[in-house]
């Protein structure tokens, strides 16, 4: 996969900008609360479990999908993903919608359809991934 390089360079130069923006909302939250032990202890385990969620078989890659395709059926999801099985796609798509990462919409038509896409917060998840995404790709081709 090759990168246009002046998609690239817009990525790039709002890096400092991100980083910028994230470390004003960690002093915010610093001045707010007192960081003592627990506090940071709690803290590091929520971001530990999400990312664990994420580290799931198929988490990222039904992410990624719904990302690109928009909208799916369950059947043109496991397609795109070779090797899933039905079992393990409907576990994951269940915790996606559990936590507000995927729509589940389904159509009282004969036959009875359901349709996945991202939630709003699910494409702001999505959208944090591209410029490690880009990153990766780059360092690849370089």
């Amino acid at each position: 996969m090759q990168i246009d390089n002046d998609v690239f360079s817009e990525l790039v130069t709002l890096i400092p900008v991100i980083q910028e923006t994230a470390m004003s909302c960690l002093e915010k939250e610093l001045n707010l609360h007192k960081h003592d032990r627990s506090r940071m202890f709690l803290e590091r385990e929520s971001i530990l479990q999400f990312f664990r969620f994420l580290q799931r078989k198929w988490a990222l890659d039904v992410i990624y999908i719904l990302l690109i395709q928009k909208a799916l059926h369950f059947n043109e999801i496991r397609r795109i993903l070779e090797g899933v099985s039905s079992r393990t796609l409907t576990d994951r798509l269940s915790e996606l919608e559990e936590r507000g990462i995927i729509n589940r919409t389904v159509h009282q038509n004969k036959p009875v359809t359901v349709i996945y896409s991202l939630t709003e917060f699910g494409r702001g998840l999505a959208a944090l991934f591209v410029p490690v995404l880009f990153y990766g790709i780059s360092y690849k081709t370089s």
